[in-house]
């Protein structure tokens, strides 16, 4: 090489350029190359190595040599630099998943299209570092949505970049470890509503104007633990009024094809056998008597529709399904169903609406979906202590272990309680049964347990029944155990 030729492919500083680098007129540097599928390419930068310092009113970018490195990197390795971008990734995905619950593939579309579609899905995937994944992450958590929530993102996220890594678009999957920067931020699982949120979210949702209309199916879901998709599949042939029974006995699963939703009915989650296919919960007299309402509200509308969901063929006969449902108890107004989905956003808006108009003394709702009104269902039977067995039969789950995740974080939240009462002295159940009433008052030093046992038994001496010591005893105890 002539020393003419070397001084062309110096820079200005009087380094030596590289093969296919250059240094134009205004400075900066240029980079050109092929990519595997013989398409030409170019690539500019301020600065050559990382030590240069960019020009004034320029704005920083990666120095060129650096992104040399990652071009070269996917050459060796046989990556081509094709210009796809994560939302058309993800499509591709989500089409090659067709043995996923049909419910699960809308759900994994409702997710991304919500918080991902339209802000890092238009990124190209070569352009997406793993700071971008954890910024984005970071502004999720900023926004209110729980670690869990973000923990269904990754879920999502993660096999969509696997993906491309195995068609040779990229080589690292910017998800991995995303999540470590929330490591000191408890994981919030499953939570269900509090007696008080709940107490709260039916006293609005009964008298409100807009979405007292959804009141009926969301007592429902809290009475029955029913999932959403059983809770949507119900028909008033399911109700059975006189011995306040809902069998649960089917669930209602959808997708869209051509832009239009095609609904099917078919076995429970628990199924396994055409026995356990029916679930029978037992609900409380106001359940009933919202229930016969709803359906006195919903008469006409309902007799008016013909909306039919067809069993699923391969279910048909091995789970004793109907051939069809129709006359679903919760429709919307062109006689449908409601989507899963739908009722998700519609508890979101409802959790705004109520926390927007809300007296300051009223506790505020957090957000959340159809599945914590089942989990709180199962939450308040297992702070009333129902057997285990019990309540995995009402819930229809298939694990023991499932329900009792449940109990446990019940007992768990329990001594958290009871380690955090400033009851003094700690009275055993043993001196309150060998006192009589009045003398367990005076025991106990707690303005608030005072006042408690004090309402109690001014109750009793109002009431017309003829309660036993025992009796009243009981309801003592019960008190003062919540209290404790």
């Amino acid at each position: 090489m002539t020393n003419k030729t070397l001084e062309k492919r110096k820079d200005d500083k009087g380094r030596i350029l590289n093969k296919g680098e250059s240094q134009l007129e205004d400075g900066r540097y240029r980079y050109r190359y092929t990519d595997l599928n013989g398409k030409r390419h170019t690539i500019y930068s301020w600065r050559l190595v990382s030590s240069d310092k960019t020009p004034a009113g320029k704005k920083k970018d990666s120095p060129l040599r650096d992104a040399e490195k990652e071009i070269n990197k996917k050459l060796v390795n046989g990556v081509k630099d094709c210009r796809i971008t994560l939302n058309e990734i993800f499509d591709k995905y989500l089409s090659l998943k067709i043995t996923l619950n049909i419910n699960t593939v809308e759900n994994y579309k409702y997710m991304y299209n919500k918080d991902v579609r339209n802000t890092i899905g238009q990124y190209f995937l070569s352009d997406i570092k793993k700071s971008d994944i954890k910024d984005f992450y970071a502004l999720l958590y900023q926004n209110g949505y729980s670690v869990s929530t973000i923990q269904l993102h990754q879920n999502i996220l993660y096999p969509t970049f696997k993906l491309a890594i195995d068609d040779g678009l990229i080589l690292i999957n910017p998800c991995e470890d995303a999540m470590n920067f929330l490591g000191n931020i408890s994981c919030d699982e499953k939570e269900a509503l509090t007696i008080e949120e709940q107490e709260a979210l039916q006293l609005f949702l009964k008298d409100d104007l807009i979405y007292n209309r959804y009141y009926p199916l969301i007592m429902t879901c809290l009475s029955t633990g029913a999932r959403i998709s059983e809770a949507l599949g119900l028909t008033w042939d399911d109700i059975d009024f006189k011995n306040k029974i809902i069998s649960i006995n089917h669930q209602t699963k959808y997708r869209k094809v051509n832009g239009k939703i095609q609904w099917t009915a078919g076995k429970t989650k628990w199924s396994t056998n055409k026995k356990q296919n029916i679930r029978l919960i037992p609900v409380h007299d106001d359940i009933i008597n919202i229930l016969k309402k709803h359906k006195q509200d919903t008469y006409r509308f309902s007799k008016a529709s013909d909306f039919k969901v067809y069993t699923i063929p391969n279910e048909k006969n091995a789970f004793g399904l109907k051939p069809y449902y129709s006359n679903f108890v919760f429709i919307n107004s062109e006689g449908k169903l409601f989507t899963p989905n739908t009722i998700n956003r519609t508890l979101e808006s409802i959790t705004k609406r109520y926390n927007k108009y809300k007296n300051d003394e009223a506790v505020m709702l957090p957000h959340f979906s159809s599945h914590v009104l089942r989990y709180t269902f199962a939450t308040r039977n297992a702070e009333n202590k129902m057997d285990c067995k019990v309540l995995q039969a009402l819930m229809g789950h298939k694990n023991i272990a499932t329900t009792m995740d449940i109990y446990n974080k019940v007992s768990e939240q329990r001594k958290i309680q009871e380690v955090g009462s400033t009851v003094s002295p700690i009275i055993s159940h043993t001196s309150i049964i060998n006192n009589n009433t009045s003398d367990c008052v005076n025991n106990i030093n707690n303005s608030g347990l005072i006042e408690i046992l004090n309402d109690l038994v001014n109750t009793i001496k109002q009431s017309d029944n003829d309660l036993t010591q025992n009796k009243i005893l009981t309801q003592i105890l019960t008190q003062l155990s919540d209290k404790l």
